[in-house]
């Protein structure tokens, strides 16, 4: 994995696949976005199983989604793995249920668009 710095945060990056590893608070911080990483590690509501081991403890992974997007989060440190352009979609779609739902400060974005 290579080191690359997003949004002031020095992330791990995958050279094969381009996906990201964000340690516990690293994707809040890189997404802006509490509830993103809130929804990334609720291990308790998706039991199910990830085949992956985190790469920075050695933890089990579990599955559990932001949206549609099916992410792999370490039950023991949180640490979050998104495959390559999962951060950008997962956003999204956190933005437009937000704007749909008219919560938050995208909804008053969105509608000045109009």
């Amino acid at each position: 994995m290579a080191k690359i710095q997003r949004a002031q945060v020095v992330l791990d990056e995958c050279g094969a696949c381009k996906g990201f590893w964000f340690d516990h608070g690293e994707l809040r911080r890189v997404a802006d976005d509490k509830e993103m990483e809130a929804r990334a590690t609720r291990e308790r509501k998706y039991p199910e199983a990830s085949p992956f081991a985190c790469p920075r403890c050695g933890g089990a992974c579990h599955r559990s989604f932001v949206g549609e997007v099916e992410v792999d989060t370490c039950g023991k440190c949180l640490g979050v793995w998104l495959d390559a352009r999962e951060l950008e979609e997962a956003k999204r779609q956190l933005d437009a249920a937000r704007a749909l739902s008219g919560a938050g400060s995208g909804f008053r974005a969105f509608l000045a668009r109009l």
